[in-house]
């Protein structure tokens, strides 16, 4: 599994609607293929900023994939307004170094 970590900038006038977004943005990221888990956090040390953690199958799962999914559509369409930058998106092994 790799995880996506997007870091999503938001207008501080766009907060309460993207909030109330949310829920529904898990949803349609838990019903595409390859989508394993879905985190949205906001951040305590900048307050437009919000981090976007997925987990998916394979690296293809989200890049390859996802795009091409009514899932995919359908989220660019749910959020792609809220966005004050485009979202810095960097990909990560769900495997633990420590052990």
């Amino acid at each position: 599994m790799i995880y996506e970590h997007a870091h999503l900038r938001i207008a501080e006038s766009d907060h309460a609607a993207f909030e109330a977004a949310a829920p529904r943005v898990k949803e349609i990221l838990l019903a595409a293929p390859g989508s394993q888990s879905v985190t949205i956090v906001k951040s305590v040390d900048e307050a437009n900023l919000y981090l976007l953690l997925v987990g998916w199958d394979h690296i293809d799962s989200h890049l390859v994939t996802f795009p091409t999914t009514p899932q995919g559509a359908e989220l660019a369409d749910l959020i792609g307004g809220f966005f004050a930058e485009a979202p810095a998106v960097t990909h990560f092994s769900s495997e633990d170094l420590t052990e």
